[in-house]
């Protein structure tokens, strides 16, 4: 399971607005749900958890399962060194 934050250039906010509490979608916003939710879709190994959209931010947990890649796994890993995470990728 992986935690993930998403965040608008220079924090503005595009995905909508918080009235009374509530999150109020802009046309961005609903683009973002959509297309978040769509991540199994092209990529069968992820499982989507949760997730909340925030004015300027996304926050959510992904699972992904490689255990049915193990047989290419070395030789389809990445490293980001700078937040210190593995990725794993179909080539």
């Amino acid at each position: 399971m992986y935690y993930v934050t998403l965040c608008t250039r220079d924090r503005i906010d595009y995905f909508g607005k918080v009235v009374e509490g509530q999150m109020n979608l802009s046309e961005f916003g609903l683009i973002a749900d959509k297309y978040w939710i769509a991540i199994p879709e092209h990529f069968q190994f992820v499982l989507l958890y949760s997730y909340v959209i925030m004015p300027n931010h996304i926050h959510g947990i992904i699972i992904i399962n490689v255990s049915d890649h193990s047989d290419k796994r070395n030789e389809n890993r990445r490293r980001d060194v700078a937040c210190n995470v593995s990725t794993w990728f179909k080539s």
